[in-house]
């Protein structure tokens, strides 16, 4: 745990600060932003390729917590007994009676010799049998498909409708479904709490969970799992935190935000391993064993081991309905985000009025093509699929895209324009930690990370186990919300980044405002307070990047002279947009 405090400290805060104050101040999902330094947009395609690759296989958990919310509809847990037509011989339960009798084995052994015969019992919980027989059928390798299963294929479709219909009108409409899909798993996990902690071995589990083991402490992949946990949590390199924060007003305090939403996101994640560790405590002395041998990781624990323990719980239909029921909460809310993210991304990018009309259409689209390419994931080695598409598009390549974006706006486009840009928007500059953390404290460790772990990334290709799938993080995966504060139901366009030297001269606090840079001479005209452009778009001029260096410091427009000059250098073509333009009003904003 001292590892994981130590990376949200250094850089989870500062970096979900970053995201969010450069989201929030240009107006832009994770592609329009790139604008200050056109050479980098490949950093906002990267944000865009792992939360497409996120939102596939996530969607396919969610799909499994809806198949054993479904299954929890009963009078007795499927999962509690070894009764079932699927269990094999070696199904043993904690709720069954175990009866092992002596057998015999003939031998006939030298004289004068004496002999002990041990065998092991092979045991496995019904739970266990239940996940990986009934529910998965899992295949033996990565390469038999088998069959899909049907049933988590129709769940599949159920989670993608949810989506969607929630995300029918963008922020608009999820923001209000947020309230209840973020506020509800504390009620949750409250009621788990509080039933957990009553029961006999709790503080064991507690215990267990609390100790560090200090002999671990200066090993480098427990340093790299806390920054790619930090980084998942956060949402930090998803595009996420950007995309939210572009609906912002443009003189929210993003800073109070970002402080707050981390401590909120790492006292959750806290909260949550009291109350599962408190009901393992239990499991483990209901079993008479350490809390170690139950304490799986993977599916292991979402799926295997903690259902289990529930059904030594009375009632135990009702505690597995509202278990299964808070991770599916959690994981909407995950996908809500990582889907507006993509839609955002495509409705900027391409930029014309007509696909702004047809943002439905949009959203449709993806989660179609979102449930196509989830099918593989539901046949009988999706698990395998989903476990390298978790190892390799979630956890080393959040640290180096965060590394080259933080690089990227310290370092290119300048870290005294970006000072000057959160101080115009908020009214005073980064605090002088944030501003250490960015420049040298938070490059510094992660390509540290990226130095000590690239090695083994490139080497580590051991043989793919369902098991080892990583899911125990699911209730603290949690995304920054999308309502309240960073996601207002309008989305205005505010001035752009100013180069140095500059006025800040940004416009007043309860208006929108549209900046157009016609000419190098051209004047701010602030549109009507309320509006979100002016009556009509001047035309965008481009520049060569040599040009660019000059007439930029002329006019209020998103450059970077540094990145202009490298491109020229490196034998770049092509003309470069001066100002982004406004952005128009969306139907349903």
């Amino acid at each position: 745990m001292f590892p994981y405090f130590i990376m949200l400290i250094f850089c989870g805060i500062p970096l979900f600060f970053m995201e969010l104050s450069f989201g929030q101040f240009a107006s832009q999902g994770c592609l329009g932003v790139w604008r200050i330094s056109p050479m980098f947009k490949g950093v906002g395609y990267g944000m865009m390729v792992v939360s497409t690759y996120i939102g596939i296989y996530y969607n396919v958990i969610i799909c499994i917590a809806f198949y054993y919310f479904f299954s929890s509809m009963t009078h007795v847990l499927p999962w509690a007994y070894c009764n079932n037509p699927w269990n094999s011989p070696d199904c043993a339960g904690v709720l069954d009676a175990s009866n092992l009798t002596n057998g015999s084995q003939p031998a006939t052994p030298p004289s004068n010799l004496s002999h002990l015969l041990n065998r092991t019992l092979q045991r496995t919980s019904p739970s266990e049998e239940y996940w990986r027989l009934y529910v998965l059928k899992l295949s033996n390798d990565i390469g038999n498909f088998g069959e899909v299963r049907l049933p988590l294929l129709g769940c599949l479709g159920v989670s993608w409708v949810v989506v969607f219909l929630c995300l029918i009108r963008g922020v608009k409409s999820s923001g209000k479904v947020v309230y209840f899909t973020a506020t509800f798993p504390y009620v949750v996990l409250t009621i788990l709490f509080v039933r957990g902690v009553t029961l006999e071995g709790a503080f064991t589990g507690i215990m267990y969970y609390l100790t560090p083991q200090w002999d671990k402490i200066l090993e480098a992949k427990v340093w790299g799992d806390a920054a790619s946990q930090i980084f998942y949590s956060l949402g930090c390199a998803w595009g996420g935190l950007i995309t939210m924060a572009s609906y912002n007003k443009f003189h929210n305090n993003c800073y109070r935000d970002s402080v707050i939403i981390s401590i909120t996101n790492c006292a959750t994640s806290v909260y949550a391993g009291f109350v599962i560790f408190s009901i393992l405590g239990f499991m483990a002395n209901h079993l008479g064993v350490d809390v170690s041998r139950v304490a799986d990781h993977g599916p292991g624990l979402a799926f295997v081991a903690y259902p289990e323990a529930l059904t030594l719980l009375p009632i135990s239909p009702l505690w597995s309905l509202l278990f299964f029921f808070m991770l599916i909460l959690l994981g909407l809310g995950t996908q809500f985000c990582l889907l507006e993210t993509l839609v955002t991304a495509i409705v900027d990018e391409v930029g014309n009025e007509w696909i702004l009309q047809k943002k439905t259409y949009v959203t449709l689209g993806v989660a179609v093509a979102g449930f196509l390419l989830g099918i593989p994931l539901t046949s009988q080695a999706g698990i395998y699929w989903l476990l390298l598409m978790d190892n390799y598009a979630a956890s080393f390549s959040l640290v180096v895209i965060s590394c080259i974006m933080c690089v990227s706006i310290m370092y290119i486009y300048g870290h005294r324009n970006y000072f000057q840009d959160i101080q115009m928007m908020l009214g005073f500059p980064p605090p002088f930690f944030f501003q250490i953390c960015w420049r040298f404290v938070s490059p510094a460790i992660i390509f540290a990370q990226v130095h000590c772990r690239l090695p083994q990334n490139l080497l580590d290709f051991g043989p793919l186990r369902e098991r080892n799938v990583l899911l125990h993080q699911l209730p603290q995966r949690r995304r920054v919300p999308s309502h309240g504060p960073l996601a207002p139901h309008t989305r205005t366009r505010n001035p752009t980044i100013r180069p140095a030297g500059q006025k800040a001269s940004g416009p007043q606090p309860g208006h929108a405002h549209t900046y157009h840079a016609h000419s190098a001479s051209s004047q701010a005209t602030p549109s009507a307070p309320g509006s979100l452009t002016s009556s009509k778009p001047h035309p965008r001029p481009t520049v060569r990047p040599h040009d660019l260096i000059t007439q930029s410091r002329a006019a209020g427009v998103w450059r970077c002279p540094t990145s202009a000059w490298l491109w020229s250098a490196l034998g770049g073509r092509g003309t470069w947009s001066l100002a982004p333009g406004a952005r128009r009003r969306r139907p349903g904003y």
